[in-house]
């Protein structure tokens, strides 16, 4: 019998520091520590000036949503879907009825990011635009491209800030500055025995 006691307290002593690294293994792929290009799902909020690219016509300021998706792992690609409104209309300094400039966009863009945490970013697609701007009627939707800058909270990961630059092809430009959330990150396999 006291064999067998030296023998439990030898396996005692010897799996007490396996059993502690096998939990650290696990906790260290719990969603809280886990990679952050495994966050597909994004979505951000902003601000933007938009210029009508009209004679005579102010600037109005939007608020603009998004929401895009990049493969598990691939941060640099993405697709995005643009959506925005004005909360502060343009004046429109022109003899004839009152009008001021509002415009509803919404466009889908394909999106390339460089790496690193201050990375520079470029978006082409389609958008579509709603505005009673005389000016611009029968010129409501177009191919639409980006250039910006952003920065990344941390490595890898989908949230931080974006400058951007968009010009639609109907001469509609405007400036937007937005914060960026990364979420979505797909548990490991060990994470489902942390939730119970």
């Amino acid at each position: 019998m006291r064999n067998h006691a030296k023998w439990i307290l030898l396996l005692t002593t010897l799996g007490v520091p396996f059993a502690a690294a096998a939990t650290e293994s696990v906790a260290n792929k719990s969603p809280e520590v886990s990679d952050p290009a495994d966050e597909m799902i994004y979505a951000g909020v902003g601000v933007a000036k938009v210029s009508a690219g009209v004679n005579n016509v102010g600037e109005a300021t939007n608020l603009t949503g998004v929401i895009g998706v990049h493969p598990k792992g691939v941060n640099w690609a993405a697709a995005e879907l643009e959506l925005g409104t004005t909360i502060v209309a343009g004046d429109v300094s022109t003899s004839g009825p009152d009008q001021h400039f509002n415009m509803q966009h919404g466009a889908v863009f394909g999106v390339l990011r460089s790496p690193g945490i201050v990375y520079g970013l470029g978006r082409v697609g389609y958008q579509y635009i709603s505005t009673g701007l005389d000016a611009l009627d029968g010129h409501h939707s177009g191919t639409a491209w980006s250039l910006g800058a952003g920065w990344r909270f941390r490595p890898k990961s989908a949230a931080g800030v974006e400058l951007l630059y968009t010009r639609v092809t109907n001469d509609v430009h405007y400036w937007g500055l937005r914060l960026n959330y990364g979420f979505g990150a797909a548990k490991q396999p060990e994470d489902r025995y942390l939730d119970h």
